[in-house]
């Protein structure tokens, strides 16, 4: 079992580092061509720590992102669900979900665009 978590822990840093590498090389596609949520959500290794309810694997560090679209208007008063989500991806420390308080493992930020947050947003709302 030790074994499975050591391969499952190389493999999330793997798709950290090629995330990374993807996302800070020359884009690909148009400027204005919006890119896929899901995409991003696994190549930028999100699915590493947060398990969002599909075929991703997750070592759940992080809060799951099932029922999101149900909470995340709730999570802070006056504050929509896409307007939370977005914030959490580019301010990831500004809240922390009950349970994750004090947790050595901090979710990182990224080097996003405003079109990749905006992707990324959309599939975690309709995807979790």
């Amino acid at each position: 079992m030790r074994i499975e978590y050591i391969r499952l822990g190389l493999t999330a840093a793997l798709a950290v580092v090629l995330g990374i590498a993807l996302l800070s090389s020359e884009p690909q596609v148009a400027e204005e061509e919006a890119p896929s949520g899901r995409l991003l959500f696994v190549a930028t290794g999100c699915g590493a720590c947060h398990r969002i309810g599909d075929n991703i694997p997750s070592l759940e560090i992080g809060p799951s992102l099932i029922g999101l679209s149900e909470h995340a208007g709730e999570r802070v008063p006056g504050m929509s669900a896409t307007d939370y989500v977005e914030h959490s991806i580019l301010q990831p420390q500004a809240f922390t979900v009950p349970g994750f308080e004090g947790s050595s493992e901090a979710m990182p930020t990224f080097p996003l665009s405003d079109l990749e947050v905006a992707a990324l947003v959309e599939f975690l709302l309709s995807a979790a």
